[in-house]
């Protein structure tokens, strides 16, 4: 009986050995089941967060192409950040699909443009962080605005010397730039070579100076005495064309010379031929006073000396000189308040033909305008405040405290400067990886 019982205990014993023993290996393929799905989760978690962060590099480029866009520049952009970088290429979305929507027969120019004339531009933007990739593709417009650059630009040398400046403001904004200067009174040349910007004595251009694309900005410019330039000096990206003014085949309602000694006159809008326009001592030239409308005069032989012209904001003014140009001392033309309805320097262009070769501004005066004279060598003395553009063959500011003063509000048609002003993106999808 004994040895019966003792030999059932052993075998209980040892089924329970074995049931603890398959117990044993049950919890370790649990527990061995539960560390791999732990660390499959937790790879696919560190996988995830990989890309997640990739996708943020990939939207960084393309948020850095919109800005290049708004530079007029677009291409290849690579960019290295710690472990990751992004490869960015931005393409005319309208010239690579062979769409001509600005209808000009033409689908190979780099600024097609869609029938509002917006740039459209596709980007394509991959980020990439260690083994991980992902891409973008953003289409976007860019908006333009037309505008005038420069409160200086020339076909030659320009030559700025004495106590004379240039500077900005924005004739939307005050009346009379010392209210509000922006420091953008650029100056420029189309051409290059040694010294054909030279900005001497105590001048001072607050802005930027560029030569024409090609050339060197280090020998181009020449800044010597206490002459500075505060921004940027490079070449031109692009070629610039200044064309001359060929005088429209106007129908003239009136012609005749207009002399005036101490006394007044008020032209209505219409064409006019007039010789010799000649104003002295206090007189007053009104040009579309009490009227709205445009006046164009052609002009042979032009001169102002402490006399006024004075223009309303809605009439617009254009004035053709073929032979002679100069203002003299206490000239003030297109001044904003002479009127009650207040002008700016847009209201009123000068244009000089290739026949008229040089022109001069000397004094202390004030002159509001356009002045566009690209076959012109052009001479300003004085104490003269230009404010609005001035182009010519040459230029010499000097000799004086004259004051050029770019309006960042005016259009010059005959010049086409269109600056981005805006990019907005109106699609945005996750794409696979280029």
């Amino acid at each position: 009986m004994m040895k019966s019982r003792k030999r059932r205990l052993r075998k209980e014993d040892g089924a329970v050995f074995l049931a603890a023993l398959i117990c044993i290996v049950i919890l370790m393929a649990l527990a061995m089941g539960l560390i791999v799905v732990s660390l499959s989760r937790g790879n696919v978690s560190e996988a995830g967060y990989q890309l997640e962060r990739t996708l943020y590099i990939a939207e960084a480029g393309a948020d850095a192409a919109m800005f290049e866009l708004l530079l007029e520049e677009d291409g290849i952009i690579e960019e290295d950040f710690g472990s990751g970088h992004y490869t960015v290429n931005t393409y005319n979305l309208l010239e690579n699909n062979g769409i001509d929507d600005n209808g000009d027969g033409e689908v190979d120019e780099p600024s097609e443009t869609d029938a509002d004339d917006n740039l459209i531009m596709r980007i394509v933007s991959v980020g990439h962080l260690n083994q991980y990739q992902q891409a973008l593709e953003v289409d976007v417009k860019v908006f333009f605005i037309e505008t005038f650059d420069y409160i200086a630009i020339a076909r030659g040398n320009i030559n700025i010397t004495g106590n004379c400046m240039t500077n900005s403001y924005k004739s939307s904004l005050v009346d009379y730039p010392q209210q509000q200067l922006l420091g953008d009174g650029h100056i420029g040349t189309t051409s290059i070579g040694p010294g054909v910007i030279d900005v001497g004595g105590n001048a001072l251009v607050n802005g930027d100076a560029y030569v024409g694309m090609g050339g060197d900005p280090v020998s181009d410019i020449v800044i010597g005495g206490s002459g500075d330039i505060t921004g940027k000096k490079a070449a031109m990206p692009e070629e610039m064309a200044l064309p001359s003014v060929v005088v429209p085949d106007f129908e003239y309602d009136e012609t005749g010379n207009i002399i005036l000694n101490n006394k007044e006159k008020t032209l209505a809008p219409g064409n006019y031929y007039v010789p010799k326009l000649q104003l002295k001592a206090n007189s007053v030239l009104n040009l579309g006073v009490g009227y709205e409308g445009e006046i164009n005069i052609v002009v042979e032989d032009f001169s102002v000396q402490s006399a006024e012209i004075n223009i309303p904001g809605n009439v617009q003014v254009n004035i053709y000189v073929t032979k002679s140009l100069s203002t003299t001392a206490g000239t003030v033309i297109n001044d904003p308040n002479a009127t009650d309805v207040r002008s700016t320097p847009s209201n009123l262009t000068i244009l000089g033909t290739p026949t008229l070769a040089k022109a001069t501004f000397t004094g202390t005066s004030r002159i509001y305008a356009a002045i566009y004279l690209p076959d012109t060598d052009i001479t300003i003395t004085g104490n003269q405040e230009i404010m609005g553009a001035v182009v010519g063959s040459s230029l010499y500011v000097g000799q004086g405290d004259a004051r050029l003063y770019l309006d960042e509000d005016l259009v010059l048609d005959m010049v086409d400067r269109r600056r981005p002003i805006g990019v907005r993106s109106v699609s945005w999808r996750e794409i696979a990886s280029p």
